[in-house]
């Protein structure tokens, strides 16, 4: 059985559901169009059916680096992928609303060859086709649902001991496959800044599950989250409860 490797751009996950909206939506769009440009320029023809995915970083500006084989369908297949890749870009530009600093992104592709013998005994007729290897629908639950319950893991770990917090900070950072976070990054300041400062630290401290079975072949994720302002019921000193806005 092929392997089904995720055609991704991880959507980034953000605890402000209207950011996440938007964001959500631009990355589905940007995948499909990156996808279909490799697709068209991905001029394979050998005899066996084979399978191949490649890795690269896409920066603000759509152009591209760190191109890696992920899983190999032979040294022609391989070679002529990472040249789909680079003819196809640069792609288009990042919104500077979403702040995001690169993008990793794992395209793969199935080679399947048909092979019809004719009457002739002599001649055999071929025909090729050229697949993405799309995501499973339980692969993409099982993203969804490792990403909501790391929000809620982070958030509960986020201080709350503060009468007024200005702004709503944004956080962005990596997931590693042993669930660790690094590349720790406040984007967005919350106004105060020992505040940011905690926030920081409970990311830094922070220690969460190991990837899934499902998500393995990927070594990290991109994360980014958002807090949305908190402030007391009763601003009265020494009460505790909150709400969030």
């Amino acid at each position: 059985m092929l392997k089904k490797l995720l055609l991704i751009l991880f959507l980034l996950t953000n605890i402000g559901f209207a950011d996440e909206t938007d964001i959500n939506v631009f990355m589905e769009q940007y995948s499909k169009e990156i996808q279909q440009k490799i697709k068209a320029n991905f001029k394979y023809q050998g005899q066996e059916s084979a399978t191949a995915s490649v890795s690269y970083q896409i920066n603000p500006d759509g152009s591209i680096e760190d191109i890696k084989i992920e899983q190999s369908g032979g040294t022609e297949m391989d070679e002529v992928l990472i040249n789909a890749v680079k003819k196809s870009a640069p792609f288009k530009s990042f919104p500077e609303e979403f702040n995001l600093s690169s993008i990793r992104m794992t395209s793969g592709f199935q080679h399947v060859v048909h092979k019809y013998q004719s009457p002739s005994p002599s001649y055999q007729n071929t025909r090729m086709a050229i697949l993405p290897v799309e995501p499973s629908a339980e692969t993409q639950k099982v993203y969804k649902d490792y990403m909501e319950k790391l929000q809620k893991y982070l958030f509960d770990r986020i201080p709350t001991t503060y009468n007024y917090i200005p702004k709503e900070p944004v956080i962005k950072c990596k997931v590693t496959k042993n669930g660790t976070l690094k590349d720790i990054e406040l984007t967005q300041s919350s106004g105060l800044e020992e505040y940011d400062k905690k926030i920081i630290q409970a990311f830094s401290n922070a220690k969460y599950q190991p990837f899934p079975s499902e998500l393995s072949l990927y070594e990290e994720l991109p994360f980014k989250m958002r807090v949305y302002k908190q402030i007391r019921t009763n601003p009265a000193f020494g009460n505790p409860n909150y709400r969030m806005w």
